[in-house]
């Protein structure tokens, strides 16, 4: 065998060495791809479960709300209903001003619970708005006197201004109105420091 046979043999050997911890080294990244691959699998197995059991919670959860506002209305209208029936008969001002905060009471709750039902019914995408009359008079009254207590027990002074202009009938959801109306004084009598007068102008 002449010397250029040899160094060709030689440079082959070298070649398949290298061509075989190549391939040694492919098979190791190719079982790692694979165990990797197992682990995602087996991950986003794991993560849709854990949202499943979440959704199925959550919808548990806004059931339970929606159930337990509804169950909970139905007495508190009965009071509300009573105190104005209780207002008609025979009582001296200081009933009448007892029944008084006990209406505001119930009614402070029952905005309380209809918040609660929204919010149910939002996460259940089932909110719809109402579109009929609504008599912003009515409403702005009805709000102030909820929140007229929170706003004497602050020393603040609560003033409700209407521009004559405006007319008091209007088209909405006088529901949500009143909620977001009461949202708005409550925060705002809430941050409010003593002392100061509180304009709301409509």
């Amino acid at each position: 065998m002449s010397i250029e046979d040899k160094e060709i043999i030689k440079k082959l050997e070298r070649e398949l060495k290298v061509l075989k911890s190549a391939s040694s080294q492919w098979k190791n990244i190719h079982t790692l791809l694979q165990q990797t691959n197992k682990k995602l699998f087996e991950t986003e197995e794991k993560l849709n479960i854990a949202l499943e059991k979440a959704n199925i919670a959550n919808k548990a959860k806004s059931i339970f709300l929606a159930s337990m506002s509804h169950e909970i209305r139905t007495p508190m209208n009965g009071i509300v209903g009573m105190v104005e029936i209780m207002k008609q008969t025979n009582i001296d001002n200081e009933q009448a001003d007892f029944l008084d905060i006990i209406g505001i009471s119930a009614d402070t709750l029952l905005f309380l619970l209809n918040d609660i039902l929204d919010f149910s019914k939002i996460e259940a995408d089932k909110i719809t708005l109402e579109c009929i009359r609504l008599d912003l008079d009515k409403i702005l009254t009805t709000v102030t006197e909820i929140v007229r207590k929170q706003a004497n027990d602050k020393g603040i002074e609560l003033i409700i201004y209407i521009d004559h202009k405006l007319p008091s009938i209007y088209l909405g959801d006088p529901v949500r109105l009143q909620q977001v109306i009461l949202n708005l004084l409550s925060n705002a009598i809430k941050f409010t420091e003593e002392g100061l007068g509180l304009l709301v102008v409509i």
